[in-house]
Parts: C-alpha cells; structure tokens; sequence
C-alpha cells in the first residue's frame, strides 16, 4: 500500500501540462537531405484594433509592416531527414 502511494505521488509530480501544435500547410515537405532553401518576404496587415470596451478610446486602427529572412535545410539526424528553420523578422 506504501509503495503504491509513493509511485502515485510521483507520477503526479511528474506530470505536466502539454499544449498542442498549430501545423502550418506544408509544414512536412519532402525534401532529400542537403537541400538548402531561403526564404524573403514581406506582409502587410491593416484593420482595427479591439480593445477593453471599459477604457474611453475610439476610432484606434493599426497598420503594420514585418519583414522577415529565413534559412532552411535538410539533413540527416538518427537516419530520418530532419529540416533545420532559421528566421529573422524585422
């Protein structure tokens, strides 16, 4: 009975939360390792900016521009191909 309590307390210290990964499409591509690419590009975002509606502001809109540099390559890690993601915004 001791030991049982002792692994059910470990197992729920050992335990933590984990959250799920949004995928992006295209986020798997295959690819033959040794393949390098890069990446630029430029977005422009526009619209409205919402608020707390108890604090007084109104008519507040955003215009933002991001520019980013990115870098990928292939490789092989424990036999599987593996892509390595560099990418710079400004």
């Amino acid at each position: 009975m001791n030991n049982s309590i002792t692994y059910i307390c470990l197992l729920y210290l050992c335990s933590s939360t984990s959250s799920a990964q949004e995928l992006t499409p295209r986020a798997y591509w295959p690819a033959p390792k040794g393949t390098i690419v890069s990446v630029l590009g430029y977005k422009y975002s526009f619209g409205d900016i919402l608020t707390d509606p108890s604090i007084p502001i109104f008519g507040v809109d955003s215009k933002i521009h991001v520019a980013y540099v990115g870098y990928i390559q292939t490789f092989s890690l424990f036999n599987r191909t593996t892509n390595l993601l560099k990418q710079i915004r400004f």
